[in-house]
């Protein structure tokens, strides 16, 4: 007899700080709304990751012609790809988010373990996620359509996931005898699938 596995979140925490409203607020969030998974959580800093060089992508593009892709340099990748679901929660800093989430992202663009391309080009999905949320808090504004998001979107379409949940909390710094007010309102937002 058969029985149902618990489906996997893959969380990418990207928060600096110990005291981080975005961390907090993405707590939050998977208490109230993601209780029926298994939470993963990763935190992006940690992992040591370093930004490609020529070196690194001459390994890499040898070890996608050679089909290596089970090698532990591949783990971040090979993880994302596993994942039933995705969400990262970074604070947006200097236009984007921490370096260190960059750093990730490109470390797990890997071709035939995140994306792939098949006949004439199109890209063959490799993710089993259907859904990426993101979460973010700042200090001040946002534009109306952050590069943030944008980003996301084309990665979303290189991976072949079909939907982002963005979320962004601006004005925290602005308003700072309103923060709890307006966390607890972003979060209710959330819980309803409003963005």
């Amino acid at each position: 007899m058969g029985y149902d596995t618990m489906k996997e979140l893959l969380w990418l925490n990207a928060c600096v700080r110990h005291d981080s409203r975005t961390e907090k607020l993405t707590r939050r969030f998977l208490l109230s709304a993601k209780a029926d998974f298994s939470i993963r959580e990763v935190r992006v800093g940690e992992l040591g990751l370093l930004p490609l060089d020529e070196a690194s992508l001459r390994r890499r593009d040898l070890d996608i012609q050679a089909g290596r892709l089970d090698a532990s340099a591949y783990a971040p990748a090979r993880a994302f790809a596993e994942a039933d679901e995705l969400l990262i929660s970074a604070p947006y800093w200097d236009a984007s988010f921490p370096a260190a989430l960059k750093i990730y992202l490109e470390n797990i663009c890997v071709n035939g373990v995140t994306f792939a391309y098949g006949e004439g080009g199109s890209l063959v999905k490799k993710c089993r996620a259907d859904r990426l949320t993101y979460i973010t808090t700042s200090g001040g504004f946002l534009p109306a359509v952050p590069s943030v998001k944008l980003y996301l979107q084309e990665l979303c379409t290189l991976f072949s996931i079909g939907t982002l949940d963005f979320h962004a909390v601006p004005g925290l710094d602005v308003f700072p005898d309103q923060v709890d007010r307006m966390l607890e309102t972003a979060l209710s937002d959330m819980l309803r699938g409003e963005g």
